[in-house]
């Protein structure tokens, strides 16, 4: 039986606490100008905070819809994470945020990470919709999004407040059947 979680490019699985001292100590972990195109700057954070957030990820529901899952190569070096939230049952729909570290942008992590968390959520989940969000001032991940299949759907005008300034919000979506028909069950 194939292993949902591995992709061609990378594995997606759970933080352990040993992640503290890896991919969440790298220093694009603090970098204002990554945490901005994610959503925006954050606090920083001591060892113990973190401590107490990966905890939190180690006692997440695993029957529930929200997951935080790191992206691994195959040969352990983690490049990213990805995150599913808002989800609605009794709607259908969810939405996740990505982020992949600098050195391992343009491999097609991101790609396959988004194809094998939707594949989960609609085909083990039974979700139908799967909704995006880009910030305007982040071309990459529009251009991310409309190649994987996502719909632009609207657009929230001076929706997000970031680096002193308002900007827009590109609001995406992929239905169930478009996801299958481009990538199959």
């Amino acid at each position: 039986m194939e292993d949902m979680w591995q992709g061609g490019k990378i594995r997606l699985r759970a933080p352990t606490l040993d992640d503290m001292d890896g991919y969440f100590s790298l220093p694009d972990s603090q970098n204002t100008a990554s945490q901005r195109s994610g959503d925006r700057v954050h606090f920083p954070v001591s060892k113990e905070q973190l401590r107490r957030r990966m905890e939190e990820f180690s006692k997440m529901n695993p029957m529930g819809d929200e997951y935080f899952l790191l992206m691994e190569t195959p040969d352990g070096q983690v490049a990213g994470n990805i995150n599913a939230h808002s989800a609605d049952r009794f709607e259908g729909t969810f939405s996740y945020g990505i982020a992949v570290l600098p050195e391992h942008q343009g491999k097609g992590y991101a790609s396959e990470a988004i194809r094998l968390l939707l594949r989960y959520f609609f085909g083990e989940l039974g979700f139908q919709k799967c909704n995006a969000q880009a910030y305007a001032f982040n071309p990459d991940s529009m251009r991310l999004h409309e190649r994987f299949g996502f719909t632009l759907e609207g657009c929230l005008r001076r929706n997000h407040f970031a680096g002193g300034e308002r900007c827009d919000v590109m609001c995406y979506g992929i239905t169930c059947e478009e996801f299958w028909e481009k990538y199959g069950k």
